[in-house]
C-alpha cells in the first residue's frame, strides 16, 4: 500500500509542476487545476466558466479541455454553419452537485459574427463595403439574441428543474446578458457571468425600453468581469450593465498609446489583443488575479461539499507545502486506508 500511495503523490507533484505556465495566446496553455486548489468558490466558478467559454471557442479546431464535475450535452450544442451566421454555444450539465446547468457562448470569431455584431450593435462598422457584406444575409441569420433564446427555451423545456446560468465572452456577454433580461421575471432571475461583455444598456434602448430601468435583483446577479483597459469596455462605460468586476492590471503600453492617439488602428489592435482577447482573460483567471467588485449572485457560488474538503485536503498540503509536508501527507492516506 505504501508504494502505491507513493505513486499517487508523485503523479500529483508532476501534474502541479506541469500546471505552472503563461498562456501567450495558447489555447491548450489552460492550467487544469483541481477545484481544491481554488481559493474561494467564486475562484470555482470562474475557472469553469472560462473552460466551457474557451472550449465552445476552440471546437472544431482544438479538443475540449476537461472540467471537473461538469459534463458537455452534444445533443445541444450550437456549431455555426460553414460559410454562414450562426451563434457557437455549447451547454453544461452539473454532474456532482445540485441540478446546475450552463449554456456558453463564445464572441466574434468569423466575419460572419461580425456581421451579427453589426445587426446588434450598428455603430459597430461604418464601413460601407462590410456592410454591404453583411447585408447578404437574413435578420433570422444574423439575430444571434434570438438563436440565443431558442437554445434557452430548448434547455429549460428538458431541464425545466435546473438553475440556469449564462456566460460568454465579448459578443457572447451580450447575448447572455440579454437572456438575462428578458428571461428573469421578478425573483426568478436567470443569473449570467460573463467576460469583456461591450454593454446592453443600448440595445435595451432601442428593443426593449418598457424593461428599464433594470430590476435591482437582476442587476446583483449579472456580472461582468472586465479588464479595465480593454477598449470594448472604455469605449462602452455608459452602456454597461450589471456588477461590473474590474481586474487589478496594469495598463499595457499599447492602450495607454491606444489612447492618446485613438484614431491609430494598429494601436488599437494591440491593445485590444492585451486586454479583450479571450486568453489573457484565461491567464488572469488561471492566476486567480485580484479584482474589485461585489458579487451576490444567488446560490450560483456555492462551497465545496464538506466530504471533498475532507477527502482532498492532504493533498492540498502536498502541492502547496512541499517537501516538508511530504511525511505528513503519507501519515495521512495510510492512516485512511487503514
Amino acid at each position: 500500500p505504501m508504494i502505491r500511495i507513493l505513486a499517487v503523490l508523485i503523479s500529483i507533484l508532476t501534474m502541479a509542476q506541469s500546471n505552472q505556465c503563461v498562456c501567450e495566446q495558447n489555447w491548450d496553455c489552460v492550467p487544469q487545476i483541481k477545484l481544491v486548489e481554488c481559493t474561494s468558490p467564486t475562484q470555482v466558478l470562474l475557472h469553469s466558466l472560462s473552460l466551457m467559454v474557451r472550449n465552445a471557442y476552440g471546437y472544431p479546431i482544438k479538443p475540449d479541455l476537461l472540467i471537473e464535475n461538469w459534463e458537455k450535452n452534444v445533443d445541444m450544442m450550437r456549431v455555426p454553419p460553414d460559410n454562414e451566421p450562426g451563434i457557437g454555444a455549447y451547454v453544461w450539465v452539473d454532474t456532482k452537485w445540485n441540478k446546475k446547468l450552463v449554456i456558453a457562448v463564445r464572441g466574434t470569431t468569423t466575419v460572419y459574427d461580425e456581421c451579427a455584431d453589426l445587426y446588434l450593435w450598428p455603430g459597430f462598422s461604418n464601413d460601407e463595403e462590410f456592410i454591404k457584406f453583411c447585408s447578404n444575409f437574413t435578420d433570422d441569420q444574423l439575430d444571434y439574441s434570438q438563436q440565443l433564446l431558442a437554445l434557452y427555451l430548448e434547455v429549460k423545456t428538458y431541464f425545466h428543474d435546473f438553475d440556469v446560468l449564462i456566460t460568454g465572452h465579448s459578443l457572447g456577454s451580450g447575448l447572455a446578458q440579454f437572456i438575462s433580461v428578458t428571461q428573469s421575471k421578478g425573483e426568478e432571475v436567470v443569473p449570467s457571468v460573463v467576460f469583456s461583455g461591450p454593454g446592453l444598456q443600448e440595445i435595451l434602448e432601442n428593443t426593449y425600453p418598457s424593461m428599464l430601468p433594470l430590476d435591482e435583483t437582476l442587476e446583483k446577479n449579472m456580472v461582468n468581469f472586465v479588464d479595465p483597459y480593454d477598449p470594448i469596455y472604455v469605449n462602452s462605460k455608459e452602456y454597461q450593465v450589471g456588477v461590473i468586476c474590474v481586474w487589478n492590471t496594469q495598463e499595457p503600453k499599447s492602450c495607454s498609446q491606444y489612447y492618446s492617439d485613438p484614431s491609430n488602428s494598429e494601436l488599437y489592435h494591440e491593445c485590444f489583443l492585451e486586454s479583450h482577447y479571450f486568453t489573457h482573460l484565461l491567464e488572469l483567471i488561471s492566476n486567480k488575479q485580484p479584482f474589485d467588485c461585489d458579487i451576490q449572485i444567488k446560490q450560483w457560488f456555492y462551497s465545496l461539499p464538506d466530504k471533498r474538503n475532507e477527502t482532498y485536503s492532504s493533498l492540498i498540503v502536498v502541492l502547496v507545502g512541499g517537501t516538508g509536508a511530504f511525511i505528513v501527507v503519507i501519515f495521512g492516506l495510510y492512516w485512511t486506508s487503514r
